[in-house]
């Protein structure tokens, strides 16, 4: 795998995180209505967020941590970093 998949596939991933914390009322929601076990949880994710099961358990394995202002806020830079090193491999 060359930079740019690898960019590509952390790109992906923290486009899939940023969406959960955009939307964290709904997906808390969602995890403090699960019954005993989260396979319920994935379709409600992936309906909620426009992503797919196997994407919905990178929001179940998010820490609470990430829900706050601080680290959306990494997330989001994280995520400008990325789209800025892709466009620079993608120059002409």
């Amino acid at each position: 795998m060359n930079d740019r998949d690898l960019l590509l596939q952390r790109r992906h991933i923290v486009s899939v995180i940023l969406r959960a914390v955009e939307n964290a009322p709904e997906v808390l929601r969602i995890c403090n209505t699960l019954p005993a076990d989260t396979a319920s949880a994935g379709p409600a994710l992936s309906e909620l967020l426009s992503i797919s099961e196997s994407e919905s358990q990178i929001v179940l394995n998010m820490q609470i941590k990430m829900f706050t202002p601080h680290a959306r806020a990494r997330v989001r830079a994280e995520l400008e970093d990325l789209d800025h090193r892709l466009a620079r491999i993608d120059a002409p």
